[in-house]
């Protein structure tokens, strides 16, 4: 009788996993591992056996450090750490799987280019987490003296509690370089009365927390309660300004009656700089999730800014919608929407978009730049798209869709000629209207082969200009990486995009402003990574290999091509 009800237990075990598998076959994914009973299955019920195994479900919070890099071309196809899971042990054992609690990167390249990593975590406990790292990357360019030097300390804890979980961030950014855009007469070191005008340096000092709740059931409320703060310093030989912003959020989320999903992000964002200006950001967004059958889907919400600075205050809401629809069950999802929001610039983010640019921490809105008259402005934006997604088998997914976009007080860097000779940039503001299509196929066989293309064409309609500065009409990216016996893996990267216009306002030359072709880049890249064991791998990345000096921004070349190797190690 006893054998009786387990196997009862069982049956309907089995048939509830398969009816969960149907519905999570329903929802928006690209992933094609689910699994479609032919026919009917035979189900034969062993005897139980227990398991003699450690109870030990956790898994070690250990991910490597997302780092960036910004002075040479394909540099991201470093070597990753590899991070593998605590497996359970049998009973009986006093040991456990000994963990590593660090990882170290060692670089050089041409152009003198040292490359230093390491990453330091905390290991099991059940009550916090810690972690820090640094990163140290230089190089000494060539004639042009394109030197720069990015370098990058930060940490991590978190404390677990029974119902919650509180986490604190440190950062601090420095990144150094050379505005060499400028002209030989000017930066020329044997005038004795020489001062750098082509130094840059950019910094940022992050200190960040979070007290997120521990979600024992569905039915409870799940929040995420944010503070944030950085201190942002873009330095030139003129100018020293600085920028403070402090953030306060919160995301909030429940699912009522097991149905109706409703979320909510609300935040309070306060940034002044050295001018002093002072900006204020209140933001409020529901969203309402419904499944209205298991093939559709939709989200219903408001994007919703009230923003206030030293002269002007302004509301702005904007409708949020968004329907998905399983055409082809477990193969095509068709999706279309409308959203919309207030962008936030800052100098931090205009600099983290083109370094070259002037730090003086303003944007104006005239095509001939006035330094003397800064204008501090937001990006206002509304957009539809629509498109399909899916996979044309197991191992090959895609995605097609067409995106419009009217923006108000859109961002373009054009070449100032005032003051430096074109060799810095000033951020333009203008009304324009953006045509995106993007496919993209992505192909991956098991773990050893993985395949990448993605492709947009743009079109722009700028308002006062007849081209958008800087911007292509189309760009293609390919990458794909093959593991070989898990020993070696060889990677690849190849990005083109089209020519472009740089927009040259000089008032004594052309005082009506002007376009200047630049040519098409391509960007081919390459790298193999031989894993020694466990701890011990070893890389060779070649860079730029078609040695194509082509400017990203006018008056700036890359580097050509460049050969970085070195290895990474755990202790």
């Amino acid at each position: 009788m006893k054998l009786y009800s387990i196997q009862i237990c069982l049956f309907a075990f089995v048939f509830a996993l398969i009816g969960n598998a149907n519905r999570v076959a329903a929802q928006d994914t690209l992933r094609s591992d689910n699994i479609v009973l032919i026919s009917t299955p035979s189900v034969v019920i062993a005897n139980a056996i227990k398991e003699k195994t450690l109870p030990n479900p956790e898994v070690p919070a250990t991910k490597a450090p997302e780092l960036s890099y910004t002075g040479v071309p394909g540099l991201q196809l470093g070597i990753k750490p590899s991070i593998n899971p605590v497996k359970p042990m049998m009973i009986g054992s006093n040991s456990y799987t000994k963990l590593k609690n660090n990882y170290t990167k060692l670089g050089f390249g041409n152009y003198s280019s040292p490359l230093i990593e390491f990453y330091m975590n905390s290991l099991r406990s059940r009550s916090y987490h810690g972690n820090v790292f640094f990163k140290h990357y230089s190089a000494k360019g060539d004639e042009a003296y394109n030197n720069f030097s990015d370098n990058q300390l930060g940490g991590e804890v978190k404390r677990f509690f029974k119902k919650s979980t509180l986490s604190m961030q440190g950062n601090y950014q420095r990144n150094g370089f050379r505005a060499y855009g400028l002209p030989d007469s000017i930066t020329d070191k044997n005038n004795p009365f020489f001062i750098d005008p082509a130094k840059r340096i950019l910094s940022t000092f992050n200190l960040s927390g979070k007290l997120s709740n521990v979600q024992h059931d569905s039915a409870s409320t799940r929040y995420d309660i944010g503070l944030n703060y950085y201190l942002f310093n873009g330095s030139s030989y003129s100018s020293d300004p600085k920028e403070h912003d402090l953030l306060i959020d919160g995301n909030f989320s429940k699912l009522i009656q097991g149905v109706h999903h409703v979320e909510l992000y609300t935040g309070l964002n306060v940034v002044s700089n050295s001018y002093p200006f002072t900006r204020t950001y209140f933001r409020f967004n529901p969203v309402y999730n419904l499944s209205i059958q298991s093939n559709l889907h939709m989200k219903l919400g408001m994007n919703t800014t009230y923003y206030k600075d030293d002269a002007n205050s302004g509301f702005y809401p904007f409708l949020v919608v968004d329907t998905r629809y399983e055409l082809i069950p477990k193969k095509t999802i068709s999706f279309v929407g409308i959203t919309g929001d207030v962008i936030k610039n800052t100098n931090r983010t205009v600099l983290g978009e083109n370094r070259f640019t002037d730090p003086i921490g303003s944007v104006n809105t005239a095509l001939i730049p006035n330094p003397s008259q800064p204008v501090f402005t937001n990006t206002r934006y509304t957009q539809m798209y629509f498109g399909l997604k899916g996979n044309l088998s197991s191992t090959l997914g895609y995605l097609v869709r067409y995106n419009y976009r009217t923006a108000k007080d859109m961002l373009f860097f054009v070449n100032d000629y005032s003051y430096s000779r074109g060799a810095n940039f000033t951020a333009v503001a203008a009304d324009a209207k953006i045509t995106t299509i993007t496919a993209e196929i992505n192909y991956q066989f098991s773990e050893k082969i993985r395949l990448a293309a993605t492709g947009n064409i743009y079109g722009y309609k700028v308002s006062g200009l007849s081209k958008a500065p800087q911007l292509p009409t189309s760009d293609l990216r390919l990458n794909g990486t093959y593991n070989i016996g898990d020993k070696f893996l060889l990677k690849t990267d190849i990005y083109f995009m089209n020519q472009r216009y740089a927009y040259i306002a000089d008032p004594i030359s052309s005082p009506a402003g002007k376009f200047e072709k630049m040519k098409s880049l391509l960007d081919l890249n390459m790298g193999i990574d031989y894993r020694y064991n466990k701890t011990v791998s070893l890389f060779l990345n070649v860079n730029n290999i078609t040695a194509n000096r082509y400017m990203r921004w006018y008056n700036y070349q890359v580097y050509g091509i460049n050969v970085h190797g070195g290895l990474a190690f755990t202790l």
